[in-house]
């Protein structure tokens, strides 16, 4: 029987495949919110180009439906290799996280330099236009991925975006002066709000492993009892014979030893296969009479 798992020991929990399953289902929330909310963005952004103004802008629509297509089409590919990894009852690949931590970082900051050429934002009003409020949003929901380190990822990414299109924005826009173009340290602040927002949600996420991991815990102390009462009662059954006959007992001892050992060698083969089913293999083959 394997040890019982202790607070002390972070890393076997963390990576073990019930942990693996949980952190997949949160992620496979988190894309699906993802989802929702570029496509709540996408159907506003449209309908008030369209709406607003004599004119409808035209190239600026066009460029709001091919972002948000291309988003929506990477949210949906994770999404597909986010549950084809539960059914596979695996890892997904390693790129797919970090991926995609970095594409939802830049889409506001996209969203800033589009507002840029718009005539109702234009150039420094965009960096203060509701758009950045998409920073803190894809930052909050980062913490579904219940890793504090990607957390910090998203909000870095952030802030070098947004100063980025602040430099941008310098850069095209000179002559642009008050009231419109503020002072640098209040697009430096905005970059700062954001470094903490990217604070606060890895403290989040690192609160929401913590709990995963305890209940994770939990529920693989209650399997080890119910295991042992499985154990015991088959032990007792297989004890019995060999009370009754000597040379019984100890074939059901043998065969018990040689399934082990199969399965063992199967495992190296398989990657489904685990130590709890070469455990159950092996107290199950008691019974093969």
């Amino acid at each position: 029987m394997a040890p019982a798992m202790t607070p002390d020991q972070p890393t076997t929990v963390l990576n073990s495949p019930a942990f693996r399953r949980e952190a997949l289902r949160s992620d496979q929330r988190r894309i699906v919110l993802t989802i929702a909310v570029v496509s709540a963005l996408v159907t506003f952004s449209v309908l008030r180009d369209l709406v607003m103004g004599d004119v409808p802008d035209l190239p600026l629509v066009a460029l709001t439906l091919a972002i948000g297509a291309v988003l929506l089409l990477f949210e949906s590919a994770s999404l597909i290799l986010v549950r084809r990894a539960l059914a596979r009852d695996e890892s997904p690949p390693g790129w797919l996280l970090p991926t995609g931590v970095v594409v939802e970082a830049l889409v506001p900051t996209v969203g800033v330099l589009d507002l840029t050429t718009d005539a109702v934002a234009g150039p420094y009003r965009a960096l203060l236009f509701p758009v950045i409020l998409l920073y803190p949003i894809f930052i909050a929901l980062s913490t579904l991925r219940l890793r504090p380190a990607l957390c910090w990822l998203s909000g870095m990414v952030s802030a070098v975006g947004y100063l980025g299109a602040t430099a941008l924005t310098v850069a095209l826009f000179p002559d642009v002066g008050a009231p419109v173009r503020l002072p640098g340290l209040i697009y430096v602040t905005v970059a700062v709000a954001i470094l903490a927002t990217a604070w606060v949600a890895a403290a989040i996420a690192d609160q929401l492993r913590q709990r995963i991991t305890l209940l994770v815990e939990a529920a693989d102390a209650r399997r080890r009892v119910e295991n042992r009462a499985r154990d015991t009662l088959i032990f007792a059954l297989a004890k019995l014979a060999e009370h009754r006959d000597t040379d019984t007992g100890a074939h059901l001892a043998r065969i018990s030893a040689y399934s082990a050992a199969l399965a063992s060698r199967l495992a190296e083969a398989h990657e489904e296969i685990d130590t709890d089913w070469i455990d159950r293999i092996r107290v199950a083959s008691s019974l093969h009479d």
